[in-house]
């Protein structure tokens, strides 16, 4: 989490540059440390593309709504952030298939769910989440604060 963290720090940095307002490191080297930062983020669990996706999406928003950052400057940097995680996360992907790796996990065909049992993994899914409702409320309330400002 904390190459999470670090993707989240960069990509702040990343739109600060692009803004003007970023004063010691223009934002084609910052979109590089991205890149790499996500790289390691990937190679370590590559389930962590996702959040990767997720936080370069965050940017798009951003960039988006704020009139001081162009969206082509923005799109000029996503091959320097996207393609270090996707060539690591592709290069594994490759690994798993050619060396036919057990114990990856892939999504079942829909005959082999359990749908059948649908309300009793919800009903344990609704008690885990009511187990942690001090850490979605606080999540919920920096949701709220990032889409007032």
């Amino acid at each position: 989490m904390v190459l999470i963290g670090m993707l989240t720090v960069l990509m702040w940095r990343i739109l600060n540059a692009l803004a003007g307002t970023e004063k010691h490191c223009p934002a084609r080297p910052l979109s590089w440390s991205f890149g790499l930062v996500a790289m390691a983020a990937v190679g370590t669990k590559q389930p962590k593309i996702v959040l990767c996706c997720l936080i370069t999406l965050a940017g798009l928003v951003v960039v988006l709504k704020d009139p001081k950052i162009s969206l082509r400057s923005y799109l000029r940097l996503l091959p320097a952030i996207i393609l270090p995680s996707m060539v690591i996360y592709f290069a594994w992907q490759l690994h798993i298939d050619y060396n036919h790796v057990d114990g990856e996990f892939n999504f079942l065909p829909i005959e082999n769910w359990n749908i059948n049992k649908i309300d009793v993994i919800a009903e344990k899914m609704l008690l885990i989440a009511t187990k942690k409702g001090g850490y979605f409320g606080v999540i919920f309330i920096a949701c709220l604060f990032g889409a007032r400002a």
